[in-house]
Order: C-alpha cells, then structure tokens, then sequence
C-alpha cells in the first residue's frame, strides 16, 4: 500500500517500534485491483486493510484507488467464475467507514464498482476533511463517462473541496446547485477536466472562489452549436490548457476559449498541445495544425486587463512577431517558455519552407536596453526549446549579449547625463528609477542541436563565464530529431509539479 513505510517496518525491530507509534505514517494507502494482473478474491486484502487502518490511528487518509474488475462477455454478463466484485465490494465498504478521516482521495472505476460504492451503505456517508477528489473513468464505457453525476448523486455533497478533478464536462447546473448536487462548489480553488467543449464555458460562473482551471483536453466547439456567452471568473490566477483533437477534425484549429473568459487576475497561463492524442491522428493520416491566435487572445487581454507574470507556449504554431507581440502585452513577466514545433511554425509560413524557425529577433528584443520599447525588467526565468535550431557562434553571441545585459544595472535616458553610473552591487530598492534595473536572469535553458561541438565554439567561453556567476543556472540541451516524435517519449508524463 505504501511502500515506504513497509520498507521502513521491515528494517529491523527497532524501526519497527518507531513506525508502530507513528500513525501517520500508515495514513497514505494505494490500493490496486485489476483483473488483469490481480486474480485474487480480495478477502486477504480486506485483513490487511483494517490492520492498516488501525496503525494510522485517526491520522486523516490520503487514498488512490484503481479498481477495474474483468471486461462483460458478449451478452453482458461476467464470467462465472470472477469473484472479483466481492472482494473489491469489502475492500469500498472498509473504507467508507473511515470517510470521516478521508482529505485526498484519487479515484478510478469501472461502472460496476462506481454503483457498488455509490449504494453500500445505508446513508450517505460524510466527508468532513475530504479537500481533494480526483475522478477517473473507463473512457470505454459510454454510459458512465457521460452520465457521472447521476450515478455519484449527492455522494460528496458534504465534502469541504479544495481541488477537483473531472473526467469531463458531461455535467449540468443542476448537478451542483441543489443539496441533491453530487458536491459543494462553495469552497472549490482548483477545478481539473479532462475533456472540455465550449458548451461547457457558462459553467465555470459556478465556481465563484475559482483560482486555478486546468483543462487536459480541450475539443473547442462541438458540431454547429451556438457560441458560448463570455464568462467572468474574478479570482482565476492560472490557467493551464491541453489543445486536442476536435471531434470535427478541423485543418486549423485556433483555440477559441480566450474569447469567452474575463479573468482580471490571470497570472500564469499554459497552453501546450495534447502531443500524444495529436500523434495518434497523425498515425491514422489525420492532420490538424494548431494555430496561436493574436486576435482572440487580444480580445480576452482587452476584456480582462490582466498582465501575466507566468507564460508557457509549448508547440502551438506562433510567429516571431506574434510571440514579441505577447510579450510587449506582458511588462511583468517574470517566466517565459516556448517549446517550437519547427514543423508546424514552417506550415504557418509557407514562403519559409526551407528555413529554420530564427529566434534571433526574439534574443535581441530581449537584450536588455532602456530606450527599447520592450524591456521586461521582471524576467528571471527563460526556457526556448527549438529541435531544430542550429546553435552555432552567432545565436551563441546574441544569447551572451542578452544575458550581459540583464546581469547589469543600466542609466535611465534622463539620468545617464546628470548622475553617475551606479554601482552594480547597488540594491534595486535604492533607485529613483527602479524600471532601469532589469531583473538577474538566473535561469536560463535552450533546446537545440549542434552545428559542431559545443566546446568548440569561440563564444562558449564568455557563456561559461556568466553561467558560473552566483546564482546562475544557464544550460544548453541537445535534443536529436530522432529522439522526438516516439509514441514513448510523447507518452512520458509532464516534470511540472501540481503542488498547490
């Protein structure tokens, strides 16, 4: 259930004593059933549960339960011999007698497990801690994934959620507004769906407290449905959005929630395309190309005023003009990331079909100047990804010439004449002027290959120089183009923490 603590208490007597008089230690359970690698009948497992149950005291529980009995025959039935329900049936029932101890809980079902859960008790139970619930259904089975709430009822109605996650969007007004509502969406910060439609957007002025939306699949419009009505959301502070596939399979897709949504205090937003779900059309010779869009996201910045402080753009076809564009939008950006799929930036420009997306304008509109129209003073963390750029003695200037300049205190216009340069030592508080002072760029990464090696390269020593310097972490990482598309590689999940 938890290997850490079985390790632990196996160690020897002495540790074993120490984990015995911990209860919180036994607190994080896991609980996996699968017919296809547990055969088990689950009794043995019931017995292990209640001693588990019992070391953790009344330490408030975190679960992850994977529960997926074996597949219906053709005529609907199981195979006579599976028992494989009865055991997971004890295993559920256990457990809800502890729902007053639950704070986390992952969960993932198959529909007969679902019911099972839903009706084995003879009232509600109550959830009095529960502050996180992730849900996770058999997308294989049609009448669960869109018919959830009815089967969850008001199960978790009385649970003080924090974070939320959702297998879909398959849901109503109703379902969350009346005690007979599945959950309680007063105290709701953060809301998961894994499939979203525009449809859907007037639903999220339910979650009045909401600060952090994360779509993992966004599918745009559904076929010849009406526009969606633009939505306020006054506490939204990020917002994270996984492009996919729409259901109509569009050439061009450009996403179009940006202009349904006020969020007046937006401050990290990333979008990113489903790589793996877009890879799978590509295999079956479906190709739609994902497209940034200046004039809807413009239209969401003028609705909502907001300036970002976090930006993350990974493999959406975007310009240079239109990535300096964002930026000149952005003057308290402190973290900036764009991840270039070079094949689909050549398909947004035609006439360049046998260049290389250039980042140079960009690395020179971020060279630090003060009579420059876009200085962004507050960066200190810049990661550029581009497979195919050729990192060769001249990107490496211009890069060493931007981090020079962002790693010195530079005169304002009207002050360079009358006053004497400061010391670079000085405090950025200490200024009369502070938006003269950029902000120490102290990340920096950049994702391409090489012309030759890099050790080789007569700017690399002026670049390890101001890697080296305090504070600093610089890099750069040669990603082979063999090594890009794999299915395994789209597969690997994300490094970015969900800690909230």
């Amino acid at each position: 259930m938890s290997v850490g603590i079985l390790n632990i208490a196996s160690t020897c007597t002495l540790w074993r004593a120490v984990s015995m008089i911990r209860p919180s230690l036994w607190s994080d359970i896991t609980i996996l059933l699968d017919s296809l690698c547990d055969r088990v009948s689950g009794y043995d497992l019931v017995e292990v549960l209640k001693s588990w149950l019992r070391y953790s005291g009344t330490s408030p529980l975190t679960l992850r339960l994977h529960i997926y009995g074996p597949l219906l025959g053709f005529d609907g039935t199981l195979p006579v011999a599976s028992n494989f329900h009865c055991g997971a049936e004890r295993v559920l029932h256990v457990l809800l007698l502890e729902s007053c101890r639950w704070e986390s809980a992952v969960i993932s079902m198959d529909a007969s497990s679902v019911m099972h859960m839903c009706d084995s008790l003879g009232a509600v139970p109550v959830f009095p801690k529960l502050q996180k619930l992730t849900l996770s259904l058999d997308p294989n089975d049609g009448d669960m994934t869109s018919s959830w709430p009815r089967y969850w009822g008001g199960f978790f109605f009385s649970a003080p959620l924090r974070q939320l996650a959702l297998p879909n969007d398959e849901f109503w007004q109703e379902d969350f507004s009346s005690p007979s509502g599945w959950t309680s969406l007063a105290s709701l910060t953060s809301l998961t769906f894994d499939i979203f439609y525009d449809e859907s957007i007037p639903l999220l002025e339910h979650f009045p407290l909401l600060e952090h939306l994360r779509i993992l699949r966004y599918k745009g419009r559904s076929f010849g449905l009406a526009d969606s009505v633009i939505v306020r959301m006054e506490r939204l502070s990020h917002l994270d959005i996984c492009i996919g596939v729409p259901d109509h399979e569009p050439e061009v897709l450009e996403p179009d929630i940006f202009a349904f949504l006020e969020a007046p205090r937006l401050a990290s937003l990333d979008i990113s395309k489903h790589s793996y779900e877009y890879y799978e059309y590509e295999e079956a010779l479906v190709t739609v190309m994902l497209r940034w869009s200046s004039t809807l996201f413009r239209k969401m910045l003028d609705q909502s005023a907001f300036s970002l402080h976090s930006l993350s753009i990974s493999e959406i076809a975007i310009s240079n003009d239109q990535i300096l564009e964002v930026l000149d939008a952005m003057p308290k950006l402190s973290h900036l990331t764009i991840i270039v799929d070079t094949e689909i930036s050549r398909r947004l420009q035609p006439s360049h079909q046998n260049r290389m997306y250039d980042p140079s304008a960009l690395f020179r509109t971020l060279t630090f100047n003060p009579a420059s129209g876009l200085q962004l003073t507050h960066l200190e963390h810049l990661s550029i990804s581009i497979p195919d750029l050729k990192i060769d003695n001249d990107i490496l200037s211009l890069i060493c010439d931007m981090l020079e300049s962002r790693d010195r205190p530079l005169p304002s216009i009207t002050e360079s004449t009358t006053q004497s340069f400061p010391s670079t030592n000085q405090s950025l508080t200490k200024s009369k002027d502070e938006n003269i002072f950029p902000c120490p760029l102290a990340y920096f990464k950049l994702i391409g290959s090489h012309t030759e090696r890099p050790e080789t390269l007569t700017c690399m020593p002026r670049f390890q120089y101001l890697a080296g310097l305090p504070g600093r972490n610089y890099s750069f990482v040669e990603k082979h183009p063999i090594l890009r598309k794999t299915p395994e590689a789209l597969a690997e999940p994300s490094s970015t923490s969900d800690d909230e």
